[in-house]
C-alpha cells in the first residue's frame, strides 16, 4: 500500500502495483484469451479473411515461404498487439491487424493482394468481392453474367480456381463449380430449359 502523508494527514492512498513485463504480460492475456477466457471484438471478418488468405499462400504456392497462421503464431500475434497491457478489457480494445501483418516478411503483406485479393475484375462490369470463409475462394454471381468469361478465375498465380456460386437472376443458388468452361458443356444443358423458361426476359446461351 502507498501512502502519502503530510504531517499526521493522510493525503493519498492507493495499492501500489508491482512493475510487469509488458511481454509476459501480453503474452498471459494472448493464451488467456486463446483458451476461451474473454471474447475479442477485433478478431473480425477483416483480420480472419487476411489470416485465411495468408494460409491459401502458403499451401498453393509453398515456395514464396508466407509462413502459416498455426495455434502457435496466432498467440504470437496476439501477444503482441497486447505487449504491456494488463486487463482484458484492455486487451478487447486494442488493434489487432498491424500485429499480425508484424508476422510477415516485409513486402509480404502488399505481395498478398496481388496473389489472393479482396475482389476481382469481372468481364460483365465492375468487380465482385472473394470469399475466404470457406475451403476453397469463393464467388457469388448470377449465372447469365458469367457467359462473358473466356476462361475460369483463379488466384496464386493461376495455380488456384475460384469456387464460382452461380444463382438465378433471383439471387437463388443453382449451382457451384470450379471449371466454368466444363460446366457450360457439361451442367448447363441440364439447367438451361427450366432456368430460360422461368427468366425468359434475359438471354441464354
Amino acid at each position: 500500500m502507498k501512502v502519502v502523508r503530510y504531517r499526521d494527514l493522510v493525503i493519498e492512498q492507493k495499492a501500489q502495483q508491482r512493475d510487469l513485463d509488458p511481454i509476459a504480460s501480453g503474452r498471459c492475456l494472448a493464451e488467456a484469451q486463446r483458451a476461451g477466457a474473454f471474447d475479442l471484438p477485433l478478431m473480425d471478418h477483416r483480420l480472419k479473411q487476411f489470416i485465411a488468405r495468408v494460409d491459401l499462400v502458403h499451401a498453393t504456392l509453398p515456395e514464396l515461404e508466407f509462413p502459416r497462421f498455426d495455434a502457435e503464431a496466432v498467440t504470437a500475434c496476439l501477444g503482441r498487439a497486447f505487449k504491456g497491457l494488463s486487463l482484458v478489457k484492455e486487451a478487447q480494445a486494442a488493434p489487432l491487424m498491424a500485429a499480425f501483418h508484424q508476422h510477415l516478411a516485409q513486402g509480404q503483406v502488399s505481395w498478398l493482394d496481388e496473389l489472393v485479393p479482396l475482389s476481382i475484375p469481372w468481364p460483365a462490369g465492375g468487380s465482385l468481392k472473394i470469399s475466404y470463409a470457406g475451403e476453397s475462394p469463393e464467388v457469388q454471381v448470377k449465372l447469365h453474367e458469367c457467359f462473358a468469361l473466356t476462361e475460369h478465375p483463379t488466384l496464386c498465380e493461376g495455380r488456384l480456381p475460384v469456387l464460382l456460386i452461380l444463382c438465378t437472376p433471383d439471387g437463388k443458388k443453382l449451382a457451384t463449380t470450379k471449371d466454368w468452361p466444363a460446366f457450360v458443356i457439361r451442367e448447363w444443358p441440364k439447367h438451361r430449359q427450366a432456368v430460360a423458361k422461368k427468366f425468359s426476359g434475359l438471354l441464354w446461351r
